[in-house]
């Protein structure tokens, strides 16, 4: 566990790319666990205003706000899965 500004994380090297140029690229996926550390982030961080990452964001905080509290039905799997352009 790493504590980035008072934010608990998990990180990992996921992909390592080496381009036709000879730039070598990393892929790292950081893991939040539980909502509190994901909204410290992006109170804190942010995106870039108007990104497609911001609003990808906002969609999936209000996908969570909004069946959080619940067990999802198979047809609420599908709408989230529709949502997220997971068909």
């Amino acid at each position: 566990m790493m504590y980035w500004v008072s934010i608990e994380t998990s990180i990992y090297l996921t992909h390592l790319y080496k381009s036709i140029k000879e730039r070598v690229t990393v892929e790292w996926r950081v893991t939040f666990e539980g909502s509190e550390f994901v909204k410290r982030f992006a109170d804190s961080f942010g995106f870039l205003a108007g990104s497609n990452l911001e609003r990808r964001f906002k969609l999936i905080w209000k996908l969570y706000e909004n069946f959080k509290d619940r067990q999802l039905s198979q047809d609420d799997q599908d709408y989230l899965k529709r949502q997220l352009g997971r068909d």
